[in-house]
């Protein structure tokens, strides 16, 4: 099948099709309007509809697929994608008495105010969604246009470049929820890795029927034609279209992966420094409510026993569940990855996420290559004491006026 791709038409691309539910897959070498016609078909006859599009890859280092992932970088470019999903009953400490819908808009609104910044273009999403039984679901596709002409990213790897940087400069810990003490982020970046799956519209995951379906624009038009199958696509062909100029990031599933060559002079985007906090009302807030909070001097006497280096004037209070800690004298690795002693870094340090309403500290790496979490406890009684603090309710007293 990948031979025949050297031969065929340019906008043919490729297709899987999930045939059971132990992920073995019927691989199709398809137009965009023939998977569309066979989708009908389907709908026609009450078949499974489960199909994804497969992302070619600059990394592709098979021999028999290396061509063919060549002649669609040829013929199609990428665009950006999300896809965002989080359980109906995960923990947001940042978005107390905000819905779940209203985190799938301020997820879009962030990326796209990133693009048009980053990019000098305009930018519009479609928005698919998927939602089911406990779980809250959509894909995000981005359409930019500069100077009347749509662009595209070369490959699913130059995106993952992109949403590197958009990690690293933008608030987006926001996003953070814990499932059964496990961190993990509404964002999903595992899906730009090397010859990924990315599901289509009118699909489901095997046996289960819960098809992707149009949901919105962003922003939101106020009279929307739903999009054509083409347009919901991802890969798009390169005709009357432009590639920005983003370096690819080796595939990896984790963020701030290396990049595959050092970026050009003069390149649309440059590399952003690690993000700086911003002074807002209500870290300012968060910070008068730990100066005068005794627990505090108890947190402290743990945290200065476990990283003796500490710099508690370095604190940035992001909200009353969130203290971020910078560990800029500490080499040591949560991981003990470091090429100096005892796994220690010889230059890149670490940084705590403190959550003093699960009584937990996340210990993080800034080296590209450590970005697993050590997670921290603090000790028993003081853990159930900061519990029982955030979980309480207090009287307020009102005087009249």
């Amino acid at each position: 099948m990948h031979e025949a791709k050297k031969t065929l038409a340019k906008d043919m691309r490729f297709f899987a099709e999930d045939v059971n539910n132990k992920g073995i897959k019927r691989y199709y070498l398809f137009t965009s309007s023939a998977l569309e016609t066979l989708i009908k078909e389907y709908q026609a006859k009450g078949h499974p509809i489960c199909f994804y599009e497969i992302m070619p890859s600059t990394c592709c280092t098979y021999p028999t697929d290396k061509e063919a992932c060549e002649q669609m970088l040829a013929n199609f470019g990428t665009r950006l994608y999300l896809d965002v999903e989080f359980p109906d009953n995960a923990d947001f400490n940042m978005h107390e008495g905000i819905s779940y819908i209203q985190i799938g808009s301020a997820i879009a609104a962030e990326i796209q105010k990133y693009l048009e910044e980053t990019f000098k273009c305009s930018c519009e999403l479609i928005v698919l969604k998927s939602h089911r039984k406990g779980k809250f679901s959509w894909h995000m596709i981005a359409k930019t246009f500069k100077d009347g002409k749509e662009y595209l990213f070369k490959d699913s790897l130059s995106i993952l470049t992109v949403i590197n940087n958009w990690f690293d400069t933008a608030d987006l810990d926001k996003f953070i929820y814990f499932e059964d003490d496990v961190e993990k982020n509404a964002i999903d970046v595992g899906v730009y890795t090397t010859h990924r799956l990315y599901r289509t519209i009118h699909s489901s995951k095997f046996g289960k029927k819960m098809p992707l379906e149009f949901a919105t624009y962003f922003p939101v038009r106020k009279n929307p034609d739903v999009p054509t199958f083409e347009d919901t696509l991802c890969l798009q062909t390169l005709e009357n279209r432009e590639l920005y100029d983003i370096e690819a990031s080796i595939s990896s599933s984790k963020l701030v992966g290396t990049t595959l060559r050092k970026r050009k002079r003069n390149s649309p985007t440059e590399k952003v420094s690690r993000r700086k906090y911003e002074i807002t009302p209500q870290n300012m807030a968060a910070e008068m409510f730990f100066s005068n909070w005794g627990v505090w001097g108890e947190m402290k006497k743990f945290l200065v026993k476990e990283w003796p280096l500490i710099e508690f004037e370095k604190t940035s209070f992001k909200s009353i569940t969130l203290l971020y800690i910078p560990l800029d004298k500490d080499f040591r690795c949560p991981e003990n990855k470091g090429s100096g002693g005892n796994g220690q870094h010889r230059s890149n340090h670490g940084y705590l996420l403190v959550r003093p309403k699960l009584g937990t500290i996340n210990w993080k790496c800034h080296d590209k290559q450590c970005q697993g979490t050590k997670i921290v406890r603090f000790p028993f009684q003081l853990c159930n004491k900061l519990r029982r603090i955030y979980t309480h309710r207090y009287c307020v007293k009102v005087d009249k006026l």
